[in-house]
């Protein structure tokens, strides 16, 4: 019991009241229109915020994902999305509606070299650094978190064993290779009901979207909804009458398969060893991932050709790739 004089206000403390602003609902697997930014900006830094961020959440949605990016000023998160997968470092549930971080892990790309994938944070920082040099490599365009690479210096062998011994959760684990062609078609997910009549169609001819009736052949077809700004992404199978959800770049390449697969490009310098793709072929997430994580680097683009070039790419990684992806001669 208290006496009346006494002011409830001295034993508490008031919570100012803000609103949370809630992200827009939009669809990680589709593809946002490019926004203009300022040449040469470096967002090097707040994208490596943003990962030890992740880090440290280790799993969330996709909405807190979105969030986290707006809070860092970071724009067009769906196409960072694809990058920190890309990098080995997040995996998205098929949906695009969750993700996880990856545990961190050392993959060798050459002798006593090591690219780190995966989770990063301050301790793990401090003891890759005193095992050997840790050296930041800014990706090509600065919109991505830079690549560490570790240089051990002392016999790699020991240097590892003691490094693991100081941080259990680290391991050694080479790229894991694409899955064949067909068993990943195997995994697309399918979409059990479209309803055609509330949407306006385009599919695509090869080179961009052009307007059709209806959904009458095999392809790759973006649905506009009737006063709305909903649109989707869908891949076609008239042979089974099925409808497929995947992330836009892989939907496009599936439709490259079926309109001309002879006319799919790639290039091999086994000299520079680097492999040259043309943008408007970009391969699935799954496939590009492999030829990404061999360096830890996103792509180089040429303006002049056209052309995304991949690093490190020794002619064993050519060889696997000419056996997952049936489209391309090795001999050439």
């Amino acid at each position: 019991m208290v006496g009346i004089a006494y002011e409830l206000e001295r034993d508490t403390q008031p919570i100012e009241y803000f609103q949370v602003k809630r992200p827009p609902k939009v669809n990680p697997l589709g593809l946002e229109t490019p926004i203009a930014e300022a040449v040469g900006s470096d967002r090097s830094q707040p994208c490596e915020q943003l990962l030890w961020w992740l880090s440290a959440a280790g799993s969330g949605s996709w909405e807190t994902f979105q969030a986290v990016c707006s809070h860092l000023d970071l724009v067009q998160p769906r196409r960072l999305w694809r990058r920190l997968q890309l990098l080995g470092h997040l995996l998205a549930a098929q949906d695009g509606q969750h993700w996880q971080m990856q545990p961190p892990s050392l993959q060798p790309v050459s002798k006593n070299c090591y690219v780190l994938y995966g989770q990063r944070n301050a301790s793990l920082q401090e003891s890759l650094q005193q095992f050997g040099r840790l050296v930041e490599i800014p990706q090509p365009r600065r919109d991505a978190p830079p690549c560490w690479q570790l240089e051990l210096q002392a016999d790699a062998a020991t240097a590892i064993a003691e490094l693991r011994t100081k941080y259990p959760a680290l391991a050694i684990r080479p790229v894991e290779a694409p899955p064949p062609w067909a068993d990943w078609v195997a995994t697309l997910k399918v979409v059990d009901w479209v309803p055609l009549h509330r949407y306006r169609l385009k599919r695509y001819d090869g080179s961009s979207f052009v307007d059709v009736p209806d959904a009458e052949e095999t392809g790759f077809y973006e649905l506009y909804e009737e006063g709305s700004q909903q649109q989707h992404a869908l891949f076609y199978d008239r042979q089974h009458n099925a409808w497929y959800s995947a992330e836009w770049y892989s939907l496009r390449f599936l439709a490259l398969t079926h309109l001309a697969p002879k006319n799919l490009s790639v290039s091999y310098d086994p000299n520079a060893q680097e492999l040259s793709i043309p943008i408007s072929q970009r391969w699935p997430l799954a496939y590009e991932r492999y030829l990404v994580m061999q360096s830890g680097c996103l792509p180089r683009y040429n303006r002049t050709t056209e052309e995304l070039i991949y690093q490190n790419i020794a002619p064993t990684v050519w060889q696997v790739i000419g056996e997952q992806l049936p489209f391309f001669d090795l001999e050439k």
